[in-house]
């Protein structure tokens, strides 16, 4: 298990899995006690064999029961493979689901693209989705960057309600 404040990381080719865990910090007398809660963010590219990957087996290590660790998965439109798709639409649907706060799929701007808007980018992304086999999940809430932006705002919120009931 990560000690408070300590950083894992794996690096992979072309990416980065990154988890690091939130310190316990000092609160005065009568104030509440912050917990050694800390959330996981594992990001997974679709292109992948996503069970085998280092960051999801290091925050099972740090997350045993998967209720802290929220899975994203990336570059949808580089898995072309059917069985690769509908893993990906599994794990998004909570069929293959080990983690509690489960999976959102995003794709993002491709590497050769500098000059589109973030309007453009998001615009890209919906019509992606709205494509087969994607728009199966198009309404699940768990596509796309704003979806994504939701769940880890409510994430915060809960965090933030849970550590400070008052």
């Amino acid at each position: 298990c990560p000690k408070h404040g300590q950083t894992i990381y794996e690096r992979q080719p072309n990416y980065v899995s990154l988890a690091h865990s939130l310190p316990v910090l000092p609160v005065d007398a009568g104030q509440p006690k912050l917990t050694a809660l800390f959330s996981i963010l594992a990001v997974v590219p679709c292109t992948v064999d996503i069970a085998t990957q280092e960051i999801l087996k290091l925050a099972k290590e740090a997350d045993p029961e998967g209720k802290r660790t929220m899975g994203v998965l990336t570059k949808p439109d580089l898995a072309t493979e059917r069985a690769t798709q509908q893993a990906v639409l599994d794990l998004v649907n909570g069929n293959r689901n080990d983690l509690s706060l489960g999976y959102t799929v995003v794709k993002n701007r491709g590497a050769d693209d500098h000059k589109s808007s973030l309007k453009q980018r998001h615009e890209a992304e919906r019509l992606f989705f709205a494509g087969s086999p994607w728009n199966k999940i198009q309404n699940s809430g768990r596509v796309g960057i704003e979806a994504l932006t939701k769940h880890l705002s409510r994430l915060l919120l809960d965090i933030a309600k849970h550590e400070f009931p008052n």
